[in-house]
């Protein structure tokens, strides 16, 4: 039988070995939280959170002085006061689903908010369904939820804060729409959690009002497809319309019209309509156009060539004939901007794909590389905008301007990163 000294030393002997192995595990679990928080500040400073804009000015030209501006912002020397960003800013390099503006203190205001209130650029990652804010005037970026919605493929963002995200489930292979609302950031700065509502599978086509507080939607229920309303968590929902086949872009402006193309090709061109109180009234003359770019507040018309060469014509109101633009384009690159001028930007590819080659890019396969022109199209002039120049080839897609009119916000269709062009040289 042990003595008692003995049996004393071995329970001090073990409980000094359970307090080092305590205090490895401890230890352990330390470094591996700093890693992951390393690893998450590597992932926002690969976003662009925390660094200084470029500045592309400077006497001793820009390169440098960013290399340096960077380098000192990751090692904690940088300035906290931002930076007004370029005038064509890469807001991230990572992929998005989605951009809208919204405006300041977003969910206490709406869409009838003043013209002069002064808006930010919010957007969803699509490989994480986060959602960031970024400030153009200031160039300061933060990131609002820290809810994971993985795959994420195509994002809407209301002015009220509402964010509706679209996904793909890989096993039912059924399209997957999910609502929620971001008000604003939490007290503390930190991001904050989304109550996430489901909407029904396998919706077709959505829009969000432009209130942000309604969506329409393009669902099956035979025979042929409903078109639906509904608030914009799903509650509510009843059909308002109907449609015999799938293939429809849905538009809802800022006038609250809303407008359906049929999607075409170039045996069948597509058809425009404006959606109202249940029935399809034709905008356009039948097989006239192939997309077409309506305004709001407004009978004015951007429409493409059925033939798809990528033609533009105009027409300033249903009385008047319309005018064939002195550019090749494509609508989806075009924006009407706000105010009492009939103006239009549009992102023009430097070289047209030829007759071969334009499936392809329709399809996605080939990108070229686009410059913007701003159209006045009472007079059927144009005038060059903005050229990227030597930033690589930008192919735009999704374009969206903010409602005063300053900055239009885009995706480069080659990577979905997300770009923002002040529209004034000031």
């Amino acid at each position: 039988m042990p003595s008692p000294s003995r049996t004393s030393k071995i329970l001090r002997y073990t409980l000094i070995g359970v307090i080092m192995l305590s205090l490895a595990g401890l230890l352990s679990w330390y470094f591996f939280l700093r890693n992951q928080g390393d690893a998450l500040r590597a992932l926002d400073e690969g976003r662009g959170a925390g660094i200084t804009p470029p500045s592309f000015t400077g006497l001793i030209g820009s390169t440098y002085g960013n290399i340096v501006d960077s380098i000192a912002s990751l090692a904690g020397g940088g300035t906290e006061t931002p930076t007004r960003p370029p005038r064509l800013w890469q807001i991230t390099k990572t992929p998005v689903a989605g951009a809208g503006f919204v405006p300041q203190n977003a969910g206490m205001m709406s869409a009838s908010s003043s013209p002069s209130a002064l808006y930010d650029l919010r957007f969803v990652e699509r490989g994480t369904g986060y959602m960031f804010e970024a400030n153009p005037e200031n160039g300061s970026f933060a990131r609002l939820t820290n809810t994971l919605v993985p795959r994420v493929y195509e994002a809407s963002v209301g002015v009220n804060g509402v964010l509706i995200l679209r996904g793909l489930d890989e096993d039912t292979s059924f399209i997957l729409t999910n609502a929620a609302q971001a008000i604003s950031t939490s007290a503390s700065g930190e991001a904050t959690a989304l109550t996430l509502s489901a909407l029904p599978q396998d919706i077709r086509e959505l829009v969000l009002s432009p209130s942000g507080e309604e969506v329409l939607y393009l669902i099956e229920q035979l025979p042929g497809f409903s078109i639906v309303r509904a608030e914009w968590n799903g509650e509510r929902a009843r059909r308002v319309g109907s449609v015999g086949v799938a293939g429809w872009h849905m538009e809802w402006l800022s006038d609250d019209r809303i407008v359906l193309t049929q999607n075409g090709d170039d045996n069948a061109p597509g058809r425009v309509y404006e959606f109202k109180n249940g029935t399809l009234s034709p905008l356009t003359p039948r097989a006239s156009a192939r997309t077409l770019l309506p305004r709001a507040n407004s009978s004015a018309l951007l429409y493409g060539s059925a033939s798809g060469n990528s033609t533009l014509t105009a027409r300033v109101d249903e009385n008047a004939s319309t005018i064939s633009l002195p550019i090749r384009t494509t609508i989806d690159k075009c924006v009407w901007a706000p105010g009492d001028n009939l103006t239009v930007y549009c992102a023009v590819p430097k070289i047209l794909p030829d007759a071969r080659s334009q499936g392809a890019t329709f399809r996605g396969e080939s990108h070229g590389t686009d410059a913007w022109w701003k159209i006045d199209v009472s007079a059927g002039s144009v005038e060059p905008l903005y050229d990227p120049g030597g930033v690589g080839g930008i192919d735009v897609e999704n374009p969206t301007i903010d409602a005063n009119g300053d900055y239009i916000a885009f995706m480069n269709a080659r990577d979905k990163s997300l770009w923002l062009l002040r529209i004034s040289e000031n």
